[in-house]
């Protein structure tokens, strides 16, 4: 099947931006404001959206997925992952190898991908994140495709920002060997998390600085019973204690999630969410937690079709999801669908997924995830395709009345600072 090449706009209901008509000088009184306001909560059944458009960000000969990306200090951004080359370049293969590729204008253009680690094995499942301090920590598994095992569950760091990278290191995993989807995160207080998983078992391992990851905590255990098939998961630290994670079911149906209000040290057990709207097999879960709207995000697709129902793979569906903290723990059913549109290159293979983000600005992130279909040689042909969106355009005119005047307090108060803050004396 030929691939788009044109990028994808998705389809919505524009309304105004209320955050935006805030910041604007109108000659409105007051009660004209108010007016409009309450007149446009009324109109507004649909949240007030934005348009994005997911356009191709690599398409090559090579099948290249999954991984993870950070933003620096300076604006770029380094996405790393597994990349198998060429056109017998496939979903498993031994010729696989860890690459990264950069971004110096937020995202609108890539450097070609580099290599900085490969082995005999199939490098694979490669997730990580960022540290405070600037460590960038990178988690993969050899992988030894003949017979489906697991080799070694590694890690490996660098602190210049990739141009160097420290010996790999290897985790035992007797537990767990597969490193969790998407993003290592920090806790206040605790340091580090970074979940890992197999069928039936999730587990999390703990480190202070990114080097040393031998400290474990909560394990989610079915091995003996079977009654919960958890597989890929991620978690979000949603401030004063909160985490959230959301785990893939391998019984081909949609998330469970599972919760912490006292930073880790006690959870919750898995509990189905309403997340692909209940009915949908939803592969590798990305939930991360937005400061700026005080939102849990969701980003995930579905996989319809693989649990018996009517439905084919071409339908498959992307969806980004919201809810608060509060209701998300309170209430695992609450996570409100505020878009969906259908995967950009609709075939009949399985719509891979898998979306990575990182944040560009307060509340403005890129997201990239893969694609799929198969070749001409039955091997599977994998690419990745991106979008940008801001948090505030998903919210309800309501808090986005609420996010304005927020903003507006925040502003004055600067420019208050910076009119009355002491000078340094000159001379």
């Amino acid at each position: 099947m030929k691939k788009r090449d044109a990028y994808l706009t998705l389809p919505s209901m524009v309304a105004p931006d209320v955050s935006e008509f805030c910041r604007r000088n109108t000659p409105f009184s007051a009660i004209q404001r108010s007016i409009f306001f309450v007149f446009l909560v009324f109109l507004s059944a649909n949240r007030l959206q934005a348009q994005i458009e997911i356009k191709p960000s690599m398409i090559t000969e090579d099948h290249t997925a999954e991984g993870f990306m950070v933003t620096l200090p300076d604006g770029s951004i380094r996405h790393f992952f597994r990349l198998d080359p060429g056109f017998a370049g496939h979903h498993v293969g031994q010729d696989a190898r860890i690459v990264q590729r950069t971004s110096y204008d937020q995202g609108v253009n890539w450097t070609q991908p580099v290599k900085i680690y490969e082995d005999e094995w199939d490098n694979r499942n490669v997730h990580g994140g960022l540290t405070r301090e600037g460590r960038i920590v990178l988690f993969f598994r050899n992988f030894r495709p003949a017979n489906k095992k697991t080799i070694a569950t590694n890690f490996m760091y660098s602190d210049d920002y990739g141009i160097t990278w420290s010996p790999v290191q290897q985790l035992s995993n007797e537990l767990a060997d597969n490193p969790g989807t998407h993003k290592m995160i920090h806790i206040p207080g605790i340091g580090y998390m970074q979940s890992f998983y197999q069928p039936f078992v999730v587990q999390l391992r703990f480190s202070a600085d990114g080097s040393n990851w031998d400290s474990t905590g909560q394990v989610w255990d079915y091995r003996k019973d079977q009654s919960k098939k958890i597989t890929e998961a991620c978690f979000a630290y949603a401030g004063n204690g909160r985490l959230v994670g959301l785990f893939r079911d391998e019984n081909r149906l949609n998330f469970f999630q599972v919760s912490s209000g006292d930073y880790g040290k006690t959870w919750t057990e898995p509990i189905r969410t309403n997340i692909g709207g209940g009915k949908f097999f939803t592969p590798s879960p990305q939930i991360f937690y937005d400061d700026y709207t005080n939102k849990l995000v969701v980003l995930t697709n579905d996989r319809r079709g693989l649990n018996g129902d009517v439905n084919t793979m071409i339908d498959a569906q992307f969806y980004i999801y919201l809810n608060d903290p509060d209701s998300a723990i309170g209430n695992p059913m609450s996570y409100q669908r505020v878009y969906e549109v259908e995967r950009p290159n609709r075939n009949v293979h399985h719509f891979y997924g898998y979306p990575t983000q990182t944040k560009l600005s307060k509340g403005r992130y890129l997201v990239v995830f893969t694609e799929a279909y198969l070749k001409e040689n039955r091997r599977e042909q994998a690419d990745f395709y991106q979008f940008f969106f801001e948090t505030k355009h998903f919210l309800t005119p309501t808090e986005q009345l609420i996010l304005a005047k927020r903003d507006r307090k925040d502003t004055r108060k600067a420019k208050f600072r910076k009119t009355f803050s002491p000078r340094k004396s000159q001379g």
